[in-house]
């Protein structure tokens, strides 16, 4: 079950914005069949831009929510772990980086993983949480 972003031009989210301030952003959002972290996020814009900026504003890329992954991503990405075979998906985003394509880590996560990468299970972050507690103490040792 995939949630649908739906595309609103910013008259429309003015609109959603105005019910929210009416009916609460939950409500809103529910009625206009979104999530309300983007009503938060259209009301955060609205608030710094003001209702002109806010009305003319063309979101960087289009539908900033919706994601789609672009032909050229996929191929960028498949590329250059390819070309880097050792690399998780963190490390490729950086190397696109320096390329100028700016891509997410999830985006590349998920190209990646259509095409046979296999996501390590989630253990990493234990060790975190152990090697940042034991630099912590060791941090405090020295400190006395």
């Amino acid at each position: 079950s995939v949630m649908r972003t739906k595309q609103f031009n910013q008259k429309q989210k003015l609109a959603i914005l105005e019910s929210a301030n009416k009916v609460g952003i939950k409500e809103a959002a529910r009625m206009a069949g979104i999530h309300y972290t983007s009503v938060y996020q259209w009301r955060r814009r609205l608030e710094a831009m003001g209702e002109e900026g806010f009305l003319s504003y063309k979101p960087a890329s289009p539908g900033r929510g919706v994601k789609k992954i672009t032909v050229q991503q996929e191929e960028a990405v498949l590329s250059t772990w390819r070309n880097h075979t050792g690399f998780g998906p963190g490390q490729v985003r950086n190397q696109l980086r320096r390329q100028g394509i700016t891509v997410s880590t999830k985006t590349v996560r998920q190209i990646m993983g259509a095409n046979g990468y296999q996501v390590p299970r989630k253990k990493p972050k234990k060790d975190k949480g152990r090697r940042f507690a034991s630099v912590g103490w060791g941090r405090t040792k020295i400190s006395l």
